[in-house]
């Protein structure tokens, strides 16, 4: 899921009464998505694909504003041991489940995971949860963001727990280091989802 934002706009005498948006994916045309007075949007994009969006005003009299385009949107998904360096011990566990039919998971606390991405506009963590599954830490760049618990009272597989994003995009890294959870220490690093 992607947030889409962009700036109020007036014409200058009639205020705006709604937004227009359409979608481009990969090299089709564009498609009316929604409208609505707001300023901001959730779209779902699906990895393997490129999006475009553009936004135009209209006004209370029906006269629409040019077209605002955004810049291309390409979502990637990487397995656990793309792109990744680690730090204590971590197993492999494999299961159609999995986002691509494997994970690695580590017990340990301490045990680390360090995913780094170039040209990111965004990156998402993809984990699971259950009762045995435990907590872990993220930093961003060096910079510890958020504890996140995975414990939950029944399996959940490919869940999105964490995302972090900047204006521009760049170089990052987000690490995930294990906080040995007494009783449930288990940290899953499914996948990492970027969007370029």
């Amino acid at each position: 899921r992607v947030r889409l934002t962009w700036s109020a706009a007036t014409d200058g005498s009639t205020n705006v009464a709604r937004y227009e948006i359409q979608q481009r994916i990969d090299s089709g045309g564009f498609d009316g998505v929604g409208s609505g007075s707001g300023t901001a949007t959730i779209r779902t994009l699906q990895t393997g694909h490129s999006y475009v969006f553009q936004v135009r005003a209209i006004d209370a009299v029906g006269n629409a504003g040019p077209w605002r385009v955004s810049p291309t949107f390409h979502p990637y998904l990487y397995q656990s041991g793309s792109n990744t360096t680690t730090s204590g011990t971590w197993h492999a566990s494999s299961g159609s489940a999995y986002s691509g039919g494997s994970s690695r998971y580590a017990t340990a606390k301490g045990a680390s995971m360090t995913f780094t991405a170039t040209s990111a506009r965004s990156i998402a963590f993809v984990t699971a949860k259950g009762t045995s599954r435990g907590s872990f830490k993220v930093y961003v760049d060096g910079v510890l963001r958020k504890t996140i618990s995975t414990f939950a009272t029944s399996a959940r597989y490919r869940q999105l727990v964490y995302q972090f994003s900047w204006t521009s995009p760049g170089t990052h890294k987000v690490k995930i280091v294990v906080s040995g959870t007494s009783g449930h220490p288990r940290v899953d690093a499914d996948a990492f989802v970027v969007l370029r």
